[in-house]
C-alpha cells in the first residue's frame, strides 16, 4: 500500500487542524442573523471546516454554535456587536 505525498500532506493538515482550538460563539438561530453571518463569512473569505464550523443546537429557533479560529474571533465578535446580535462566548 503506497502512500503518496498528497495523502501525507492531507494527514498533516488534518492533524494541525485538530491541534488548533476553535473558539465558540453562541448566536441566535434566526433568518436575520443567518444572513448577516453568511455575508460576514463571505467578506472574510473563510473556509468551512478549515476556518469555521456552524452547528444548530435546535432544529427551529433556539441558538446555533459557531466555532471559529482564534485569529478571526475578535473581528467576528466586533461585527456581531455592531449589528446588535446577542452573542455568548
Amino acid at each position: 500500500m503506497k502512500i503518496t505525498r498528497q495523502r501525507i500532506k492531507e494527514i498533516i493538515r488534518e492533524e494541525l487542524l485538530r491541534e488548533v482550538s476553535f473558539k465558540k460563539l453562541i448566536i441566535p438561530n434566526d433568518t436575520k442573523t443567518k444572513k448577516l453571518v453568511s455575508n460576514m463569512i463571505k467578506q472574510m473569505k473563510l473556509k468551512i471546516d478549515k476556518d469555521y464550523d456552524v452547528k444548530a443546537l435546535k432544529a427551529r429557533g433556539g441558538n446555533q454554535e459557531l466555532s471559529i479560529l482564534p485569529k478571526h474571533y475578535d473581528k467576528f465578535l466586533e461585527f456581531l456587536a455592531k449589528n446588535n446580535i446577542k452573542v455568548r462566548g
